[in-house]
């Protein structure tokens, strides 16, 4: 839009002026987020783009009928397959980015690298509805994988400890499994004398 065809609508250029500002500012705004969505698609749009000249090629540049045919048909089978193969990378990825999300919001922890493949692999194979970019119904197949395969999942609990004596001469109250079995070996290899306790008190 021009300030000449502003002004011929009948409006002063101080209008003119305020109208093409406002204008400006709105194009700006969505100028960047066009251009990175333009960003993603280019070079599949460019070899999507090839795929057609090179139909058009053909059809312009046919001196055998028949030849031209086959030519075109196995053309256009390979423009097929790359196309789906296109689509296939692009859906591939965005499951991939809404599995990491639910992941992180769901705060999953794993046992090792190893355990996280297996599961991410298992999600990936057989998935889940993506809608707005959410995984349907993760929540209870996360569940349903911790039940069948839990040691892949690190424990949210903490380590138990013990609240009192376990009968005579047991572990102290509020002594970790850790500290108990270093007690336990350090009694082991520093046993206590027959009779120093009654040593010890004449």
């Amino acid at each position: 839009m021009k300030k000449e065809e502003l002004t011929a609508l009948g409006i002063t250029d101080e209008q003119a002026d305020k109208v093409l500002a406002m204008n400006g500012k709105d194009i700006e705004k969505h100028k960047k987020a066009a251009e990175d969505a333009k960003s993603q698609v280019t070079s599949l749009t460019q070899q999507l783009s090839d795929r057609d000249k090179d139909l058009e090629g053909l059809k312009a540049g046919a001196q055998n009928a028949e030849g031209l045919k086959k030519q075109l048909e196995e053309l256009q089978g390979k423009y097929n397959t790359e196309t789906e193969d296109y689509k296939k990378q692009l859906a591939d990825r965005d499951y991939a980015d809404a599995l990491t999300a639910a992941m992180h919001g769901e705060k999953v922890a794993f046992t090792s690298k190893a355990a996280e493949k297996s599961i991410r692999d298992a999600l990936m194979a057989d998935r889940l509805a993506l809608k707005d970019g959410k995984l349907e119904g993760f929540a209870d197949r996360l569940k349903n994988l911790r039940e069948s395969d839990p040691d892949a999942f690190k424990s949210d609990k903490p380590d138990p400890t013990f609240s009192g004596p376990m009968g005579a001469g047991g572990p102290p109250a509020g002594l970790s499994r850790a500290a108990q079995a270093a007690r336990a070996a350090g009694g082991r290899f520093n046993p206590t004398p027959a009779g120093s306790a009654d040593a010890e008190t004449k």
